[in-house]
């Protein structure tokens, strides 16, 4: 079994890529350590057979194709997540007004056995008694002087209340 956290530092250690105090370190593992060693070795071969293969050179117009396709791709890309977007605003959109016309009450009224209905009021006629008469007791009425020409007529009038007295003052 090959180890897992050592696998990347052994494929820059076969290519000659890793520092000096890190190689040392995969050396050792790949001292004590078969399923390693055998990796190395086949990531050694690879790279040999590698190194044989003519080096070729993109000609100007693939280029441009290959440039061309990804653009395409991309443009591609772009409008499905603008037409997903607006598929996902539209379900959101319908999905709430459904729910608010399922949750309008008046579209649903409650079911009879648990409906409440209170009558309707009943006007009546109430006879209300007629308050019984004020009687006013009244204290002997002092003697009563004739206001002479020119003196004013003074009216006092007392209530219930001690500190409470009305005075009128007539020309």
């Amino acid at each position: 079994m090959i180890c897992r956290e050592m696998e990347e530092r052994i494929a820059l250690h076969v290519s000659g890529d890793l520092e000096t105090g890190a190689a040392a370190e995969v050396d050792e593992h790949l001292a004590r350590c078969l399923a390693c060693r055998t990796l190395a070795a086949e990531l050694k071969a690879n790279r040999e057979s590698m190194i044989g293969l003519p080096v070729g050179e993109i000609r100007e117009a693939d280029y441009a194709e290959l440039r061309a396709r990804l653009d395409e791709s991309r443009r591609r890309e772009r409008a499905l997540r603008r037409w997903a977007l607006a598929a996902a605003v539209s379900a959101a959109v319908l999905g709430g007004s459904a729910l608010v016309r399922f949750l309008d009450p008046a579209r649903h009224p409650a079911p009879a056995a648990a409906r409440v209905e209170t009558p309707a009021p009943v006007e009546r006629a109430v006879r209300v008694p007629a308050p019984p008469p004020m009687t006013v007791a009244r204290k002997p009425a002092a003697p009563r002087k004739t206001p002479e020409a020119g003196e004013p007529l003074v009216v006092k009038i007392v209530t219930d209340d001690p500190d409470i007295v009305i005075v009128w003052l007539v020309d």
